[in-house]
C-alpha cells in the first residue's frame, strides 16, 4: 500500500509541474490594437494562438483575431526569386471569383522567413520611385485578378531564414482581413531584376 501511494503522490508532482510548464510556456493572445511594432521593428508579423491568427498590421498595432478558414481565392504561376539571403519577393496572379472584394492584410512563409509584406513602387516627393508597404494590405476587386509583378506590387520576404533556390518550392499562406487563408507554393526562379535594397525612410530598387 505504502508503494501505491508513493507512486500517486509522484505522479501528481509531475501532473502539477507539467501544468505549470505548460501554462507558463504558452504564448499569450495580444490585445487587438495593442502595439506590435516600434521604433525600427517592422510590421508584418503574425501570431497564431489557439488557433486564432493575429496580424501585425502596417500601423503597429495587432489586428483583431482571426478565426480561420478557406479563402475562396486563387493563385496562378506563383514565383519566388532566388536569394542566398537578405531579402527577396514573390510574384504571379491572384484572382478573386467571388462577388465581393476581398483585401489581405498578412502573409507567412515561416519555413523562409519571419516577416513578409505586401509592397508597392510609387513616387516620392522628389519624383523617385520608391518601394513601400501597402498600409491597408492588398485588395482584390470582385470578379477580377491582381498580378504582382516587379516594379509594381508584391510581396516582400525580409530577413531569409534558408536560401531560396531555383526550383525550389516556397510555402506561402496569404490570410484575410476575415481570416481566410489561401495556402500555396510558389516556385523559385533566378531573375536578374527586382533587386530590393532597404533603406530606413522607404525601400527602392526593383
Amino acid at each position: 500500500m505504502k508503494k501505491v501511494v508513493s507512486v500517486i503522490s509522484i505522479s501528481a508532482i509531475l501532473f502539477v509541474g507539467t501544468s505549470g510548464l505548460v501554462a507558463a510556456n504558452a504564448e499569450t493572445a495580444p490585445e487587438p490594437g495593442a502595439t506590435c511594432a516600434m521604433g525600427t521593428a517592422m510590421t508584418g508579423g503574425i501570431k497564431v494562438v489557439k488557433k486564432k491568427t493575429y496580424v501585425c498590421m502596417p500601423d503597429g498595432e495587432w489586428s483583431k483575431a482571426l478565426r480561420k478558414s478557406k479563402s475562396p481565392l486563387d493563385t496562378e504561376d506563383m514565383w519566388v526569386k532566388s536569394a542566398d539571403k537578405g531579402m527577396t519577393a514573390a510574384f504571379g496572379t491572384i484572382s478573386n471569383p467571388t462577388t465581393k472584394d476581398i483585401r489581405i492584410i498578412g502573409v507567412r512563409s515561416n519555413l523562409f522567413t519571419p516577416i513578409a509584406q505586401f509592397h508597392e513602387m510609387a513616387k516620392d516627393a522628389g519624383g523617385q520611385m520608391i518601394m513601400t508597404e501597402k498600409k491597408k494590405g492588398l485588395v482584390i476587386p470582385a470578379g477580377e485578378s491582381i498580378e504582382l509583378k516587379p516594379g509594381g506590387n508584391h510581396i516582400m520576404f525580409m530577413s531569409l531564414k534558408k536560401p531560396v533556390t531555383a526550383g525550389t518550392l516556397v510555402p506561402i499562406v496569404l490570410i484575410g482581413s476575415n481570416g481566410e487563408q489561401l495556402k500555396f507554393k510558389a516556385l523559385g526562379k533566378v531573375y536578374a531584376g527586382a533587386n530590393e535594397t532597404y533603406e530606413p525612410s522607404g525601400m527602392s530598387g526593383m
